[in-house]
């Protein structure tokens, strides 16, 4: 017959060692899973960051084209603001210009006697600012007035350039972007043609 110390030998549970043994066994295994989680996380910010980046320079690309496909009657492209415009430039899709730059984009309007002025789209990029601007103003026989106060179209804009010296031979114009976010830089050429007859003013 077993005595009474000899049964609660037996059933005296995990010794000292055995505890110590699974205790690190467990902390080295969260330790790993803990690592892995960690790193996952970092690759799925950085993923996101990156699409997130490259769907808002689309969404500009494409929101630039619309306005530009829109143009019925002018475009012109120069240094300076969208208030007071400057030399006009043919083609800088090279990059080697530097200062403010407008785009002005026209759209004749008639109004019941057959009068009218021109609606005009403003796209302004402000290279110290970095950003995009847009406006939009009416010309008339009178002078010009403000439709819309500028706001920002776009921010992270490293580079703007225009290329609108196809737009007579082949209806065509050209725009380059480089924007920049979260580190992240993108540079986008699109081509864009127009689907109205336009003038180079």
């Amino acid at each position: 017959m077993r005595t009474e110390q000899e049964r609660q030998q037996k059933n005296g549970g995990f010794t000292l060692v055995e505890m110590i043994v699974t205790v690190a066994i467990t902390a080295i295994f969260s330790a790993v899973v803990l690592a892995a989680v960690t790193a996952g996380a970092r690759l799925y910010r950085s993923v996101s960051g990156n699409t997130r980046v490259q769907m808002d320079t689309q969404e500009l690309a494409d929101g630039m084209e619309n306005l530009i496909v829109n143009a019925g009657e002018s475009i012109y492209y120069a240094y300076g603001s969208g208030s007071a415009p400057g030399a006009a430039i043919s083609n800088d899709i090279d990059g080697n210009t530097d200062g403010d730059r407008t785009l002005l984009l026209g759209t004749a309007e008639k109004n019941e006697n057959g009068t009218g002025g021109c609606i005009v789209e403003v796209l302004d990029w402000k290279e110290r600012e970095e950003k995009l601007y847009y406006s939009r103003q009416q010309i008339t026989a009178t002078g010009a007035s403000t439709l819309t106060e500028p706001s920002v179209y776009a921010e992270g804009v490293r580079e703007f350039h225009m290329d609108v010296s196809r737009v007579d031979s082949d209806g065509i114009v050209r725009f380059q972007l480089v924007t920049e976010n979260l580190g992240k830089k993108i540079r986008t050429l699109q081509t864009v043609d127009l689907r109205n007859p336009v003038k180079v003013m």
